[in-house]
């Protein structure tokens, strides 16, 4: 079993692009509960290394919240192809 990395992200973005994210977010999040297991977010990532999102609140239309899990460490590089993806930072 493996030891589990709580990340806590904020991105930063146009309102457009925080948007953007904030419904890949969610497709993330429905594809868990329906299939039982990580989601990958990009097409970039092929591992699944997102392990139960969650999307905090934000009271900034430019700014998006959120944590999820991963195995042993977190994954930065897959976390910069999704801000990338999403041209955010």
């Amino acid at each position: 079993m493996a030891n589990w990395c709580y990340n806590f992200v904020t991105c930063t973005g146009s309102a457009d692009d925080i948007a953007k994210l904030r419904q890949t977010l969610l497709e993330g999040i429905d594809y868990q509960r329906t299939h039982k297991e990580a989601t990958a977010l990009s097409v970039e990532i092929q591992d699944g290394y997102f392990f139960d999102i969650e999307l905090r609140d934000s009271d900034q239309p430019t700014q998006l919240v959120f944590v999820y899990e991963t195995k042993w460490a977190p994954n930065l590089l897959d976390l910069a192809e999704v801000c990338k993806a999403h041209n955010v930072s």
